[in-house]
């Protein structure tokens, strides 16, 4: 999410990045990648957990992307087209319940939800209101909060391990511009960047 890096190959190749830009900023902080929250006792990993003056805070990220090649100072990035948008969606707003419940148990501070994707499927507001996903959108300009659950006609293979989520705050849906990467719609990156905020 930076000049430097205005694409990524890959989600994991995004944690690395913005774990080695944290570290940078101030490298008497402690950084991990998939660390797991002291105070919860299921099995839940962060993507990115950073201590520092005594403040914790947990980062989930999404990054979902459309195809497109693309060079940047000599790299070449070919991302693949992931499709799939009601299961990214759901994803998203799982992470920011995820995030919820480790604020909420006290093992942090704050904590962060960052999705950032080239797909506008993600931000454009949808021309249909009938669809399997209603409860799961996150567009641009749409409110994060409540109980969320599929349609009754959803497949239970999209169900499976993503039933029912709960979101105890207000999240205003507000993606920002974040690189031009080539021509046409999938060259455009926006971020989503939602703070759950402490109790």
């Amino acid at each position: 999410m930076t000049e430097k890096r205005p694409i990524f190959h890959s989600e994991d190749d995004f944690k690395h990045d913005l774990v080695w830009k944290i570290h940078e900023q101030d490298e008497i902080c402690n950084v991990r990648l998939e660390r797991w929250p002291p105070s919860i006792k299921e099995s839940m990993y962060v993507d990115i957990w950073v201590e520092l003056e005594g403040t914790t805070c947990a980062l989930e990220l999404k990054y979902k992307t459309k195809k497109l090649t693309f060079e940047h100072r000599g790299e070449i990035y070919k991302l693949k087209d992931q499709a799939a948008q009601d299961i990214g969606r759901c994803d998203i707003l799982h992470d920011i319940e995820r995030l919820e419940t480790i604020v909420r148990s006290g093992s942090c501070t704050t904590a962060f939800a960052i999705s950032l994707t080239n797909d506008p499927l993600y931000w454009e507001q949808p021309k249909r209101d009938d669809v399997t996903l209603e409860a799961y959108r996150v567009h641009e300009g749409k409110t994060l909060n409540g109980t969320l659950n599929w349609a009754p006609r959803t497949a239970k293979s999209t169900i499976a391990g993503r039933e029912g989520i709960i979101i105890r705050h207000g999240y205003g849906g507000h993606w920002n511009m974040n690189s031009p990467c080539g021509g046409g719609s999938s060259g455009e990156f926006r971020y989503l960047l939602l703070r759950v905020p402490p109790e």
